[in-house]
This record gives structure tokens, C-alpha cells and sequence, in this order.
């Protein structure tokens, strides 16, 4: 029974790959608390910036705060695991890779809101309904789609060291 004891103490005290299972834990807690925390934080910005895009006399800046709501509901979740990986201090690899994921889900989500965005702002494209056809317009709307789509999958593959490109 003691040598289990002792066994148990040291998984406590050393845990997996180094990381103690106390760090674990915290771990654990501190991206939980980002997920619970992910409604409130979320209904307090948009409510800060829904009270700011009020004064304003357009509409467009409504539909784009409508449109970047998904993207914004994502930031704690980015900003749980942040905080996560950072009390757990880990070092060489596993810090590199912790590092790279936080940073993909930073592009993944400014691309995301970019591209969500693209939808509002193509109502000033259709301003040029008068010199292009309009089938043409929502082309570059797609376009625009799609370079957005391709620009940040080429971040998100940079940030892992994968070349895109020449």
C-alpha cells in the first residue's frame, strides 16, 4: 500500500510529461471558467458596441456588429486556452506547438469575422450596379470571398510552418 501511495504522490508531483497535476488542473479550470465566462463576456461587448454603432446614423455598421457576433463568442474560447497553456509553462515542443494552435485560432478568427463581414460591405459593390452588370458585382463579392478564404488559410497553414506559395 505504500509503495501505491508513493506512486500516487509522485503522479501528483510530477504528472504527465513533467506537468503536475496540480497545473493540470488549474488548467483545466481556467479554460472552463473562459467557457461559462464565454456568454457573459460576449453579451458585454456586443452590448458596448451595439450602444457605440447607435450613435451612429447608418445602418451598415449594425449589420456588420450582427454578422461579427459568431467570430466574437469564439475570442474567450481562444483566450481560455491562452491562459490555459500558459499556466501550465510548458517548454520546448509542446510550447511550441500550444503556441501555434493559440495563434491559428487568433487568424482562424479575425479571417472568420473578415469573411463574415465581406456579406454587409458588399452592399456598397452594388453602388456600381450603374457601371457593371449586377451578376458581375456579386462576382466580386464571391471573390472577395474567396481571396478572404484563401489569405487565411495560408496564415493559419504559415503559422505551422507549412510554405504556401513560391
Amino acid at each position: 500500500m505504500n509503495e501505491f501511495w508513493t506512486l500516487v504522490v509522485d503522479v501528483w508531483q510530477h504528472g504527465v510529461v513533467g506537468i503536475d497535476v496540480g497545473r493540470m488542473a488549474a488548467a483545466v479550470g481556467i479554460f472552463l471558467v473562459f467557457m461559462m465566462l464565454r456568454g457573459l463576456l460576449t453579451r458585454f461587448l456586443m452590448g458596448w458596441l451595439r450602444m457605440m454603432t447607435k450613435r451612429t446614423p447608418w445602418t451598415l455598421d449594425d449589420q456588420i456588429l450582427a454578422t461579427i457576433e459568431p467570430p466574437v463568442r469564439f475570442v474567450p474560447v481562444v483566450m481560455g486556452l491562452f491562459f490555459a497553456f500558459q499556466v501550465l509553462e510548458l517548454k520546448g515542443m509542446p510550447d511550441q506547438m500550444a503556441s501555434n494552435l493559440v495563434r491559428s485560432l487568433i487568424a482562424f478568427t479575425i479571417f472568420w469575422a473578415l469573411y463574415r463581414v465581406i456579406d454587409p460591405l458588399s452592399i456598397l459593390l452594388h453602388r456600381l450596379d450603374s457601371v457593371f452588370s449586377t451578376e458581375l458585382v456579386e462576382w466580386m463579392a464571391r471573390a472577395i470571398r474567396v481571396l478572404v478564404f484563401i489569405i487565411g488559410a495560408a496564415a493559419v497553414l504559415e503559422i505551422w510552418g507549412i510554405k504556401v506559395g513560391p
